[in-house]
């Protein structure tokens, strides 16, 4: 998956310079190579969080982890627990559903990134 990421950013650029007999050995330093995003602090529509993690993948990162709630906000709708979101999130609209956070997940599998979704409570 990232050897096709490498060869694409070979193929863009200008056309008048082409390299012929290229070898290539493109390897990662790190095992994880992420990026964390905290929406307890501050909201994000799911459609920016999959761009992000697109993002991501184009730059050969592997690891989203997606700090979802804390003391600061609980955008996380719990079927069992609804009011843990109604009255934790910024608002009505500020919300994850169950839908939201598997589509994240799997999104994040197919562009071949890890996505860690955590889960703080209040504590102290």
């Amino acid at each position: 998956m990232r050897g096709l990421e490498t060869f694409s950013q070979l193929v863009w650029g200008d056309p008048l310079h082409v390299v012929v007999g290229l070898y290539i050995w493109d390897a990662p330093l790190f095992a994880h190579r992420g990026v964390l995003l905290d929406t307890s602090r501050d909201y994000y529509p799911v459609e920016d969080i999959l761009r992000i993690i697109g993002a991501i993948s184009v730059n050969k990162m592997n690891v989203f982890h997606w700090h979802i709630t804390d003391s600061h906000s609980f955008p996380l709708l719990v079927p069992s627990e609804p009011d843990l979101a109604a009255k934790g999130s910024y608002g009505p609209d500020m919300l994850y559903s169950p839908y939201d956070v598997n589509r994240i997940v799997q999104f994040g599998l197919e562009h071949g990134v890890k996505v860690i979704p955590e889960i703080d409570t209040p504590g102290q």
